[in-house]
Parts: structure tokens; C-alpha cells; sequence
């Protein structure tokens, strides 16, 4: 799959701007020359390596496909119902729902690899078997699950105050332990513990199983689905009120977190030895190094296990005696998610096979953020998150659901919320009530 590879800046551009600092750092102005501090923040940013692998132009290509694999797949589908036989009356009662952003978005999003199971089963089987294949994914696609699914993963139905301190306090601690108390994306001391999805699903689990999973089946994956519901059954330990569930953020961000204005989405596991310095062993963010440090990790080998990074005499040594560490990091991607010009979950893109990057809209958020380095949080950032133990990271599962829900929230246009809201909740205040019936 082709990446973008051309070079961001030109060898004039370079030129221009090394004689410019040279002069800034000469001048000797007592009124407008380099301060210490400045002096002190420009040698962070020129040693700061941020990693950044964008494996396309945006969210729309990941790794096992670019857009235009998916609106190629996307094409041979609606041929497919178009014109075979067997879907003629499905073709022609549905055709709102087929033309419909609900679908065009589905499967812009869904996994790819079920995407091309999905189109190969429309062609396989006899005329029962290939409209149940259709028919249950349209109900999949036309249900109140996929628009509750917006509504769930990013609404914050409490007060400020509230929905900072819901919850174990203890369990809340031990996230901003694991991520040092500060920002994972800034690195900055200025900090909010933000849940994946929200401290309220506590009270509404069989809700969401059977209103918002369940009748995704088709779009998840029998997997995927199985795995999430499995989440959300009460337990001994609740992973919804835990680390697994919770990210810290500065308060900004963690409001346009819950706005589904950027994603993280989950990459790989991967592990390294760092040293443990005295004061520095009740705050595993800073002895771990910049969460965006991807160097001397090893990946693991799948997203279950963690295989233990192989000792030698040094490590083994500096173990016994308390000097390294092996810590555990999810590697997510972040992407700033821009929308399209849609109105909204109802709404119908001009064409069925449409190209969402001819319908962005501008930026819908003025504010830019920098990391105590001065980088830019910017597409395709590496952000890791590291833990002594692997079960303080966010969950797996929970993590990608919470992505999938923002990148269909933003190609429907990144409306208000409150439309995927229960029409109760939109008909009347129903302060901090949450219902899905």
C-alpha cells in the first residue's frame, strides 16, 4: 500500500530557517535576545524523536487496507445487489437503507477483512442463504444499535465534578500512577482521568448488551462482539470502573475525546527494561520516558500473551538488585478525525460508493496542542502507554469499539451527540437519567 513519502520541507526551506536561528540565538539584545528558559525548551524539541506512522493519508487507510481497497469491495457489493436476481426485493424495499450514510459509513469502518467476507458471502449459497446474509446486515446497519453506538462510547452524561470523581477512587489513582500523572498525549502536568467509555455504563451493562451489541453482531464480528459483551458482564473485578477503562488526558482533550474529535486506535503490545531510579518507582510515566519513546521496545507476539523479553547477566543482575524494570505499553495511533459535510446518521452521501476526502469540512476545533517538547500532537503520533502490569493498560477491546464509534461519528457529519440519545433523553431533561428504552 502506497504511503505518502515526499520530504515535508525543501532544502531552501532548511537553509532559510538555520540562518534564521542562528540569528535569534546571536542576537544579543537584552530586550529581545533568547531567555534560558526558551534556550532550554528548544533543546527539548531538537532532541525530541516523535514517531509517526501514518500508513495512508488519514483514518480512512489502516493497515490491511487504503481507501480505495474498501470503495472498491464497497462497489462490487452494490453491483452485486443491484443486479443479481435473488436480491431484487430486497434491492427495491430497502433502498433508502442501501443508499443510506448508515451503510456507507459501516462499511468504511468495519473490519476489512469481514468487509470482503461479507461481499463473498452475497455470492455463495442458495437464494434464502445470500438474503439472509443481506438482510441481517441491513438490519444491522438500519437498527437503533449503530446510532446508541455513537451515543454510548462518547456522551458524558454528568456535571464536570461528577463524572471526574465517579467511580473507585483507588482504581483512579492506580491510572494516574501508571500514566505519571500527566497528559499521555502532552506529556503536560495538567490532567483529567478519562474513561474509554463512560463510568455510567456500570449501571446500564445488560442495556447496552442487548441495545447496542448484540444488534451489532454483523458489523463487529461474531469475535469482537463476543469479546465485548463478555466485558460487560458484572464481575468480582469491573473492568469498566479500572485502569483498563481509563486514560489521562489534559481536560481539553479529554473533552474532545468524549467529542469524537480524534481517536486512538490500538496497534501492538510491546515491552522493554527500563531502569528504576529511587524516586522514580511510584511514578512509572516518567521512569518509562516520553509515552511517544518507541525505542528498545520489543513487540509482542500477539495481543494476548505477553512473552517475556529474553534476560541476560546485566539484566538478570540489575533485577536482584532493583535497578530494571520490564514494563508492558500498548502502542496506539493518534489521528485528529476530520468530518464530513453529512448532517448527520440519516442522512445519504450523493453516491454510494462516495470518497469521504471530497466532503471534509473544515477543522471544527481552533485550539492546537503541543507536547512539553514543543512537537505537535499530529497525525499518526505514536502514543504508548506503559504499565508494570499488563492488565493496568487499556483494554484491548474496549479501545477499538470507542475508535469505530468516533470515525462513523465524524463521517456522518460529527453532529451533536444528543441525536443518538434515546428519544426520551432528546424530548426532555432528564438530568444525568440514563435509559435506553
Amino acid at each position: 500500500m502506497k504511503t505518502n513519502s515526499a520530504p515535508v520541507i525543501s532544502e531552501d526551506e532548511i537553509k532559510d530557517l538555520v540562518a534564521r536561528l542562528e540569528a535569534k540565538l546571536r542576537n544579543s539584545d537584552p530586550e529581545t535576545r533568547v531567555t534560558p528558559r526558551e534556550l532550554a525548551a528548544y533543546k527539548r524539541n531538537f532532541a525530541a524523536r516523535v514517531v509517526r506512522r501514518t500508513r495512508g493519508q488519514d483514518y480512512l487507510d489502516d493497515a490491511k487496507a487504503n481507501l480505495e481497497d474498501r470503495l472498491d469491495a464497497m462497489r462490487a457489493i452494490h453491483n452485486t445487489i443491484g443486479t443479481h436476481e435473488d436480491f431484487i426485493p430486497i434491492n427495491e424495499s430497502d433502498k433508502r437503507t442501501l443508499r443510506s450514510a448508515r451503510l456507507w459509513a459501516s462499511m468504511l469502518t468495519m473490519d476489512f477483512d469481514l468487509l470482503l467476507n461479507f461481499k463473498d458471502k452475497l455470492s455463495i449459497g442458495g437464494r434464502d442463504e445470500k438474503r439472509h446474509v443481506l438482510y441481517s446486515f441491513l438490519q444491522a446497519v438500519n437498527g437503533d444499535g449503530l446510532k446508541y453506538l455513537g451515543w454510548w462510547s462518547h456522551e458524558t452524561p454528568l456535571p464536570y465534578e461528577e463524572e471526574t470523581w465517579a467511580g473507585n477512587p483507588t482504581q483512579r489513582d492506580l491510572a494516574l500512577k501508571r500514566d505519571g500523572f500527566r497528559c499521555v498525549l502532552t506529556l503536560k502536568q495538567i490532567y483529567q482521568v478519562c474513561r474509554i467509555v463512560p463510568a455510567w455504563s456500570l449501571s446500564r451493562r445488560l442495556e447496552i448488551q442487548y441495545k447496542v451489541l448484540r444488534p451489532l453482531r454483523a458489523i463487529l464480528g461474531d469475535d469482537f462482539h463476543d469479546k465485548l459483551c463478555a466485558l460487560l458482564e458484572p464481575g468480582a473485578h469491573d473492568l469498566l470502573d479500572a485502569p483498563a477503562n481509563m486514560i489521562t488526558m489534559s481536560p481539553s482533550l479529554c473533552k474532545m475525546w468524549n467529542e469524537g474529535k480524534f481517536g486512538l486506535e490500538p496497534l501492538r503490545y510491546v515491552d522493554k527494561w527500563v531502569v528504576m531510579k529511587p524516586d522514580e518507582e511510584s511514578n512509572l510515566g516518567r521512569a518509562a520516558g516520553s509515552s511517544k519513546d518507541t525505542k528498545n521496545t520489543k513487540e509482542t507476539k500477539d495481543t494476548e500473551d505477553t512473552k517475556d523479553t529474553k534476560d541476560t547477566k546485566d539484566t538478570k543482575d540489575a533485577r536482584h538488585t532493583g535497578k530494571l524494570n520490564q514494563i508492558y505499553g500498548l502502542e496506539t495511533g493518534f489521528h485528529w478525525l476530520k468530518k464530513t459535510n453529512l448532517g448527520g446518521i440519516n442522512d445519504s452521501p450523493d453516491a454510494t460508493d462516495a470518497d469521504p476526502r471530497e466532503m471534509w469540512e473544515a477543522q471544527d476545533h481552533d485550539e492546537e496542542f503541543f507536547a512539553d517538547n514543543g512537537t505537535a500532537l499530529d497525525d499518526g503520533q505514536i502514543v504508548t502507554i506503559w504499565a508494570e502490569d499488563k492488565s493496568l493498560l487499556p483494554n484491548w477491546d474496549l479501545l477499538p469499539i470507542q475508535w469505530l464509534a468516533s470515525r462513523l461519528h465524524r463521517l456522518w457529519g460529527g453532529a451533536g451527540l444528543h441525536i443518538y440519545a434515546p428519544q426520551e433523553e432528546q424530548d426532555e431533561d432528564a438530568g444525568g437519567r440514563r435509559q435506553m428504552d
